[in-house]
């Protein structure tokens, strides 16, 4: 899992309680400090040369730390905080350390009120594979004292859990989703907690049947006022998730533009395969239209032929896709019929090309339906069609598509109702969400 780990800044005296701060205790509040901006920067980098660099930077610091020898010497409180910069330190490293979970445990033993290594404790649980006692460890520290670190690492974990337990998902994904709130509640500046509150999002419009449109866009909303707190805009999750969502919204040139930023600040994301689905499904149905659905003229006529507008909904206009404006169009309908499906079945929209009664080709992309409500022998009825033309360009060349949006059940009619009862059930894709 691809665990943000964000630092929770307490003050020296609050760790060291009622004790009175030594020479020892600030160079080792000092070697605390500066051991955050190297963990911060963790989540900013995944090439081998660049986390070697960040494993370096904290051996310079555990060299340090290890000068002062007071891990055996000092005071409870002193020897605690010792083991907690020891364990950040090499928690650094990408992969599990043992030494590090050894540390920071003795750590929360001699002073079970140092929040921050509770936390860092559960990310190194986490690292290891073990979500139950990283759970545990989250939800220890915030029984010492509510912060949001904790609560950003619990939503993030909650997520993990329900890909694991589809029994829980449900309540895992609502659990997620409060504590993402719960975290905004304690600071709703902090970046890190809009971030995360973009990802429930996200996570909360598939758990929903990948019906509600309206999810997707609170989560570009979080994103947003996430990148603008500036540290999360270098994380590479951040702008491959928001593509994601520009991708299910039909926003392919800002899908294009978010993955291809993604790729360049981690290499290692699958972007590319992205980027060429866009650019394979936008050249699909551009060749699709543009050759008629490749039918023969007798099959185009009998197509058309059979669609009438006679059955219209009496309160709605049918018109031709070429009579539509740009955006929505209440009081319209267009009368229309499936030529081929585009998209795979199981795809997030799900896209066809159609024909209207006057034989003109469009595109449709369609949320929140299961692919067998797409009757391809009934007349489908848009109502108050959204139209969105789409132009994509990649490496100088740019391809171009008419599309109508269809956000649900409500959009649409089937041979004359509406196709409730397919709600889609979808599985979410992209694993950069925890």
């Amino acid at each position: 899992a691809r665990a943000v780990y964000a630092h929770q800044r307490t003050r020296c005296r609050a760790k060291m309680g009622k004790e009175a701060p030594s020479i020892l205790s600030s160079s080792l509040t000092a070697l605390l400090q500066a051991a955050t901006p190297i963990c911060d920067r963790r989540e900013e980098v995944s090439e081998e040369h660049a986390t070697g660099e960040l494993v370096a930077q904290a051996d310079v610091l555990l060299k340090q730390l290890d000068a002062l020898d007071c891990e055996t010497k000092g005071t409870p409180t002193e020897r605690a905080l010792a083991l907690c910069v020891r364990g950040k330190l090499l928690d650094v490293s990408p992969k599990f350390n043992l030494e590090a979970e050894q540390a920071l445990t003795r750590a929360v033993k001699l002073m079970p009120s140092l929040v921050e290594a509770w936390n860092v404790l559960g990310h190194c649980y986490w690292k290891k594979g073990d979500l139950q006692t990283a759970r545990h460890c989250f939800v220890g520290a915030l029984k010492k004292g509510q912060n949001k670190t904790s609560l950003q690492q619990l939503s993030m974990l909650k997520r993990s859990l329900a890909k694991g337990d589809p029994q829980k998902s449900a309540q895992l994904i609502e659990e997620s989703m409060q504590h993402a709130k719960d975290a905004l509640a304690l600071d709703v500046a902090d970046a890190r907690s809009w971030y995360c509150m973009g990802n429930a999002y996200l996570s909360m419009y598939f758990r929903n049947g990948a019906s509600d449109p309206n999810i997707l866009r609170s989560s570009l909303k979080a994103y947003q006022n996430a990148e603008k707190g500036g540290e999360p805009s270098k994380l590479p999750d951040l702008h491959f998730n928001r593509a994601m969502v520009h991708q299910y919204l039909g926003d392919h040139q800002l899908a294009l533009e978010g993955f291809s930023t993604a790729g360049k600040l981690d290499p290692s994301l699958p972007w590319m395969p992205e980027v060429e689905a866009i650019l394979t499904l936008v050249s699909r149905v551009h060749e699709v239209v543009e050759a008629k659905g490749h039918l023969k003229s007798k099959r185009l006529q009998q197509l058309v032929s059979s669609i009438t507008t006679s059955d219209a909904p009496a309160n709605l206009k049918a018109v031709g896709i070429c009579d539509l404006s740009v955006g929505g169009n209440p009081g319209t309908c267009v009368q229309c019929k499936i030529v081929q499906g585009i998209s795979d079945k199981n795809a997030v929209p799900l896209y066809y090309v159609l024909v209207d009664h006057v034989g003109d080709f469009f595109a449709v992309s369609v949320l929140g339906l299961d692919d067998s409500a797409m009757k391809s022998n009934s007349v489908l009825t848009l109502l108050e069609p959204l139209l969105k033309p789409t132009t994509c360009t990649w490496n100088g060349k740019a391809v171009r598509c008419v599309c109508v949006r269809v956000e649900g059940p409500r959009q649409i009619l089937v041979g004359g109702m509406m196709p409730m009862g397919f709600q889609s059930s979808p599985t979410l894709q992209t694993t950069t969400l925890s």
